[in-house]
């Protein structure tokens, strides 16, 4: 008799339906991040494509990228972006890799020196709560007493 009624439909895994779930719950948030991060980015390159002012924009090909590129400020601007980026990388990286290196290593954990680089971590919040209030100081503004 069932079969006259059609096939049989099989029951979905448990494991299955959590993982739909899952996605399930993560499918909006997902598009919401997607479309507010691209959607300005993909704006913005069609923008750097026109020439103009506010209403009265043209497609103006290359002409803005070749601009860019003979203007010295961007071209001096561009090579201290890369030298930064290829010596300063790098030697946080190492200087960090160090520091952890040395707080893993149960002997000298021990030692007052490690200690104190340990000391910023488990402080932070005070750290940046001065910072913040240096910094406020500096732009003139009061928010001590």
């Amino acid at each position: 008799m069932s079969e006259a009624n059609g096939p049989k439909k099989r029951k979905m895994s448990l494991e299955k339906r959590h993982n739909l779930t899952g996605w399930a719950f993560l499918a909006p948030a997902t598009i919401m991040i997607a479309i507010m991060s691209f959607w300005p980015m993909i704006q913005a390159l069609i923008l750097s494509f026109q020439t103009g002012k506010a209403n009265n924009l043209e497609f103006g090909g290359l002409t803005n990228y070749i601009r860019m590129f003979k203007d010295k400020v961007f071209m001096t601007s561009l090579g201290n972006t890369f030298l930064y980026l290829i010596i300063q990388v790098p030697i946080m990286l190492v200087l960090a890799l160090m520091l952890a290196q040395m707080l893993n290593n149960k002997d000298l954990a021990r030692a007052s020196s490690v200690r104190r680089f340990s000391f910023p971590v488990q402080h932070h919040w005070f750290l940046m709560l001065l910072s913040s209030v240096l910094c406020s100081e500096w732009m003139g503004l009061s928010i001590l007493f």
